[in-house]
């Protein structure tokens, strides 16, 4: 649930969506935030951003993350992502 401002609910924060798809995944392998980021090479801290949405890995650590999920394709991760993450507008060229 968002957090209250000033008694007005606050903005949903970015990364939400995939922050629950990644909490979910790990408790559906049966991993602890600890184990999952022995698994990939990270922090429990990272971990626990990534799934209350403070922060989203990157590429390199999304892979992995592909890797221990058992979700090659990336086809759950990348509609997670793409929930989350507003449209680029292309850069006009000077």
């Amino acid at each position: 649930m968002p957090r209250k401002k000033n008694g007005q609910l606050a903005a949903r924060p970015r990364g939400t969506k995939l922050g629950e798809f990644l909490r979910a995944e790990r408790l559906k392998a049966g991993l602890s935030q600890a184990a999952l980021a022995a698994h990939i090479g990270g922090l429990q801290s990272q971990i626990a951003m990534w799934e209350t949405g403070r922060r989203c890995p990157d590429l390199v650590q999304a892979t992995r993350l592909l890797g221990v999920f058992g979700l090659w394709r990336g086809a759950d991760l990348i509609g997670a992502v793409q929930q989350d993450w507003p449209p680029l507008k292309p850069r006009k060229r000077k």
